[in-house]
């Protein structure tokens, strides 16, 4: 055959492989609908939206204010903002982007695979097309198109591989594919996930021992490392050519939670559990698929010919051992904590200890396996193939429709394998993408927000804080399962609703898509950093405290307004699963208020026979039945009022109930703890004898030590059967209740303000618990960890700060102040942000655990903080220097090739 002729089949079996890619996938290329799993909406579509609309305004994003109170977006590797191949996608909305990603790092995959089936293996067409099918269209890829980053460095592996294979022979090309190599496993590692980058090396690692190995058998070591010393070169190249990726992303990495490496159980989590072996490994044609990171399938026809392919390999009838041993290394490695060995790999291995879920090793099985596959095709004989023990003339075929089917069935078996792929893929994502309207409707808690913040005034930014673990069902959860029923399927109605809960409770990283500023973020990687994690702990236990932020899933209750405030959180957003409604009577149980006294005033005009109260005692086991343990008094604004007593075992009763142990009796159960089914919450209700309009209702505890609390009032009018449930924290006022509650603090810290009095404390733990204590106040005392505290004064007169611009990297304050003081900016202390005073330099410290602040004197300043990073300036600047020399070298290479073709025709 002729070397164009064998081109051209090559180009067409590329072409086929786009066209079946498209016949995948097309239901996220070519339609409107989206593809809505918790990562991909959650995560990646908000980083993609935003990240986009920077680059196309010509800024490189470098710093996120929106989530975690502020953090590091470049060096947010899985971000992925230097990856080229993302580039010309920019235009295209965020779900597009992904899509149109996920279908050109499938092509990508199965091209590089059916090249290096042709040039490494000298497979045949249509063997290395079925290698190409296997890998790009199996279960691993597929089934990770909701990690389009991991899927994005993954697909380059067979690219890798066969750039090794050119490298290490001795033409013309060798230098030129060395070139490339580097090229190649730069952009692997800015596709934005560092593990499957790291499995992409050390795969070809492994490879390129394994391929050496008759070289090591023969005693030849220099020869069998030709391999190895090729990959080494392509990773130093790629290594420097991603540097403006990886400088900040080792910056980060050291400020991280994971900077420490991750414990076992943790590192081992989403191992292959060996129950899953079948279901793992067999087309989901029977069965659902299991957990996305398990699957790896080949379909069964493609295992088939990959164990046939395997044992000719074994019988040295075919070349391909190290693509046999790359496949049995990835399932040896997949299987993680069930492995003996592992466990000395995280210990002795660097790399092992920094990620999680060793089943992505299997993606060496998938690449390695669908090479096997190949090689299977290629070695099933002919059926009219004369045995080489015959003699005489070959047989001859036979004629018509007979000789067709013995010339046409491996062709037919690559289509019933492509027909087979096709099937199984209907069970996996990709092929239930669900409504538009999953990403781009508004839901009514986040417009409250969105419209609050667009009539703010430039100083006056605000964050807040979703508490819920979107348990709850959607108000329109009937109107959208009729209006998709037969147009969409089940799973993917079931996406769009999930989807519609995280928007409405703005869950994850959705803040982001919405430009809204949030305490909370979501990550799996680097993020939150160890101060964020710090800061936490004012909230949350330590062992209740997840390694990926998600603080929206932990809180139970809402947190102190004044440690709120300091976080500068304006609104709450509460779901409803742990209110109540007591015969037809709604109370809201958001608050637990341990009193005191407490007074409610602003009440609404409501005409009220009698009062709804929900509360519980604790510590009050020694209490009789009748004794007073609280006294309730209501006016009305002509000044009457109405006196009320609530009493042990009548109207309340302690909370965690032990008849045995508990003098007074059990009142009336009116909810039960959402964490400990034995706590109680009682209702009882009051009669007022007279219908009155409350103006103002005062609840003072008759028990010391804050022993009664109280969690839920509600107005009550029998003459119309209606209510009127009251908010009972009055730190917040309800601005809107609908499928979620949204809630105002009421005493809100600004962004920027001015503090006069500052201690130095030596270490976290110190600053942690004078926080914790109610006597901090955040907007008169400022606490810096380690640092010392420079001269200030109590305020002479008024101080004040006004941000005068607020953009990611740039943030301009004008302050004020009579007395020296302190700035305080509530974002995110993080290395590389700067400040100047009237132009001068000045030094920014670590405030209140987590936030920036610079020492002022008296008299009337200009603030700037601005984010340039050294370690991305060095980054870039390196990075662009290396592809400027690689460009170069490519150039030199190819110019040499040209004049060495002459003489080789």
């Amino acid at each position: 055959m002729s070397k164009s002729r064998q081109i051209a089949i090559d180009i067409a079996a590329l072409a086929a492989l786009a066209a079946l890619t498209l016949i995948f996938f097309w239901q996220i290329a070519l339609t409107n609908r989206v593809l809505a799993g918790l990562d991909i909406f959650a995560y990646f579509y908000p980083y993609r939206d935003f990240a986009s609309e920077a680059m196309r305004a010509g800024r490189l994003p470098l710093w996120n204010p929106y989530l975690f109170m502020g953090a590091p977006l470049l060096a947010n590797s899985q971000v992925a903002v230097l990856y080229p191949p993302s580039w010309p996608l920019l235009w295209l909305s965020a779900p597009k982007q992904v899509a149109w990603s996920i279908v050109a790092h499938i092509w990508l995959a199965g091209a590089g695979t059916y090249l290096f089936g042709r040039v490494a293996l000298r497979l045949r067409p249509l063997a290395a097309f079925v290698s190409a099918l296997v890998f790009a269209l199996g279960g691993f890829l597929g089934a990770q198109v909701e990690h389009p980053n991991q899927l994005s460095a993954s697909a380059w592996l067979p690219c890798l591989l066969l750039c090794i294979e050119g490298a290490m022979g001795r033409g013309r090309w060798r230098w030129l594919l060395l070139l490339c190599g580097g090229a190649v496993a730069a952009v692997a590692l800015l596709a934005g996930h560092t593990q499957a980058a790291y499995i992409v090396f050390f795969g070809s690692g492994v490879y390129a021992l394994l391929r050496g190995w008759p070289e090591f058998r023969a005693r030849q070591f220099w020869q069998g490392l030709r391999g190895v010393g090729a990959l080494a070169l392509m990773a130093i190249m790629g290594l420097v050519l991603a540097a403006g990726q990886l400088l900040p992303t080792l910056e980060l990495s050291g400020l991280s939670v994971r900077s420490g490496g991750l414990p076992y159980n943790e590192a081992a989590s989403f191992s292959l559990k060996p129950g899953l072996i079948f279901k793992a490994f067999l087309p989901p044609l029977l069965w659902e698929p299991p957990f996305s990171e398990y699957v790896a399938y080949a379909g069964l026809i493609g295992l088939i010919l990959a164990v046939i392919g395997a044992w000719a390999v074994l019988r040295r009838k075919r070349g391909g051992g190290a693509c046999l041993g790359l496949a049995l290394i990835g399932i040896f490695l997949a299987f993680g904590a069930y492995n003996p060995l592992y466990y000395l790999l995280y210990k002795m291995v660097p790399g092992f200890d920094l990620f999680r879920a060793p089943a992505r090793w299997l993606l060496l099985y998938a690449f390695g396996g669908a090479i096997l596959s190949g090689i299977g095709l290629e070695v099933l004989p002919w059926p009219f193939k004369r045995s080489p023990a015959a003699k005489g003339p070959e047989p001859k075929p036979g004629s018509g429709w007979a000789s067709l089917a013995l010339q046409v069935w491996k062709p037919a078996l690559a289509l019933l394998l492509v027909v087979e792929l096709l099937i199984a893929g209907r069970q996996l994502a990709y092929s239930r993408p669900t409504a538009p309207s999953a990403f781009d409707s508004m839901r009514t808690a986040p417009s409250h927000l969105v419209a609050d913040a667009a009539y703010q005034s430039i100083d006056e930014p605000f964050r807040f804080l979703s508490i819920s673990d979107i348990g709850y069902d959607p108000g329109d959860l009937e109107d959208l399962q009729s209006l998709y029923a037969g147009v969409l399927p089940e799973e993917a109605i079931y996406d769009l609703i999930v989807a519609t809960k995280m928007k409405e409770v703005l869950a994850y990283n959705l803040p982001l898509r919405y430009r809204i500023y949030s305490v909370d973020g979501y990550d799996g990687g680097l993020l939150p950093t160890k101060d964020y994690v710090t800061l936490e702990k004012l909230f949350l236990s330590e062992d209740e405290i997840w390694p990926d932020g998600r603080l929206r899933q932990q809180l139970r209750q809402i947190p102190p307004a004044r440690l709120l405030s300091l976080l500068n959180v304006k609104y709450v957003i509460t779901d409803k699963t742990q209110d109540a409604w007591i015969d037809d009577v709604f109370y809201d149980l958001e608050h637990t208020v341990p009193l005191g006294v407490l007074t409610l005033s602003e009440l609404p005009r409501f005409e009220t026979t009698h009062l709804g109260v929900v509360s519980y005692l604790t510590g009050t086991a020694d209490l009789p039945n009748g004794a007073a343990v609280a006294e309730i008094t209501i006016q009305d604004p002509d000044g009457n009022t109405v006196t009320r007593t609530l009493r042990a075992g009548e109207h309340t009763a302690e909370g965690l109930y032990d008849a045995e142990t508990v003098a007074h009796s059990e009142a009336r159960v009116g909810h039960r703890w959402r964490d400990n089914e034995q706590g109680s919450d009682y209702v009882t209700v009051l009669d007022l004898d007279q219908a009155i309009f409350p103006e103002v209702i005062t609840v003072e505890s008759l028990l010391p030590d804050e022993r009664f609390l109280l969690r839920g009032l509600s107005l009550i009018d029998n003459q119309t059967g209606t209510s009127h449930n009251l908010s009972v924290d009055p730190a917040y006022r309800l601005v809107h209740s609908g499928d979620v509650k949204v809630y105002q603090n009421l005493d809100l810290l600004p962004r920027a303000f001015i503090v006069h009095q500052a201690q130095q404390v030596s270490g976290e733990d110190k600053a942690l618990d004078l926080m914790r204590s109610p006597d901090f106040d955040p907007a008169n005392q400022l606490l810096l960890v380690d640092a010392e505290a420079k001269e200030t004064a109590p305020g002479t007169g008024e101080s004040s700060a006004k941000i005068i611009s607020y953009e990611p990297e740039e943030v301009r304050i004008e302050a004020s102040l009579e007395s020296p003081g302190y700035l305080v900016l509530t974002d995110a202390h993080y290395p590389g942000w700067e400040a100047e005073v009237d132009g001068e330099p000045t030094s920014i410290e670590r405030a209140d655990l987590y936030f920036r602040a610079v020492h002022l004197p008296p008299g009337v300043h200009q603030i700037a903080f601005s984010y340039t990073p050294a370690s991305v300036r060095a980054g870039l600047g390196i990075g662009l220097a290396a592809w400027v020399i690689w460009l170069l070298l490519c150039i030199v290479a190819i110019i040499r090739i040209g004049r060495k073709l002459p003489s080789s025709v």
